[in-house]
């Protein structure tokens, strides 16, 4: 009998599909439980995440560059290209500010719907609640690991994975690299070119893995809610008719 969340075969003897880990007789949804739409908002965020990485790249290039425009201002006895430097540099801070907040949001209702979405889908094996999914985000050192689990969980329940895919595994090293990387270089006087490099590599790692995951879980999730609903709209206290079939002789019982 195929499954009727992903329509591969599983064996008689087996108690849930091999492949989405549904099991034998449940619908591809709860229907009491409620689901959330996570396409749309996981546009929102993948382009707030696209635009954060890019100002911090821009960010980064600025810094690395600002030393040297102040060398030569001061060789030239220039104030207005000293001037031009910092005014970029402020620029560009306040673009990556605007968008590191607006996707740090987006990104958090994203992740809450779709820890949701997963209570409704059976075989889910997803231990952590939404809310631990949203304070991951927020608390200090606890966001260095807490939304990896939940990103690994969201992936591998979506996706119909047994092991957590590499791109979240890429995620979390970008994501490592750009945390602590950023810290320490902001700490610095002077950071070296190694550390004010590697939160650049780190956040284009991150932000890459980042989008391709929200947009992969929410097509799966989409396309899944999609098939456990029904076909057609049925209004309470109405009932669905069934087809007609034409008169066969001895009457419409057959007698």
């Amino acid at each position: 009998m195929p499954c009727p969340t992903c329509a591969s075969e599983a064996p008689p003897s087996f108690d849930a599909c091999g492949t989405c880990n549904t099991p034998v007789g449940s619908p591809p949804l709860y229907p009491d439980v409620p689901t959330y739409g996570v396409r749309q908002i996981g546009v929102a965020a993948a382009v707030a995440v696209g635009v954060g990485t890019l100002s911090y790249q821009l960010l980064g290039l600025v810094a690395l560059a600002v030393p040297t425009l102040a060398e030569q201002a001061q060789g030239q006895d220039d104030g207005r290209s000293a001037l031009v430097a910092v005014a970029a540099t402020g620029l560009v801070g306040l673009l990556h500010l605007v968008s590191l907040v607006t996707a740090g949001v987006l990104v958090i209702i994203w992740t809450y719907r779709a820890r949701r979405n997963l209570d409704a889908f059976p075989g889910s094996r997803a231990s952590l609640s939404a809310g631990v999914g949203i304070a991951g985000w927020l608390v200090p050192l606890v966001n260095l690991v807490l939304p990896f689990l939940v990103l690994a969980e969201l992936a591998r329940d979506s996706l119909w994975r047994e092991r957590t895919p590499p791109s979240v595994v890429l995620w979390w090293a970008g994501w490592l690299a750009f945390m602590v990387g950023d810290r320490i270089s902001g700490n610095m006087d002077d950071p070296s070119a190694f550390w004010q490099l590697l939160p650049m590599v780190g956040c284009a790692l991150a932000g890459t893995a980042l989008v391709v995951l929200i947009m992969r879980i929410s097509s799966a999730q989409e396309a899944r809610v999609a098939s456990g609903r029904p076909a057609w709209p049925v209004l309470p206290g109405t009932t669905v008719t069934s087809p007609q079939v034409p008169p066969v002789p001895g009457g419409t019982i057959g007698a």
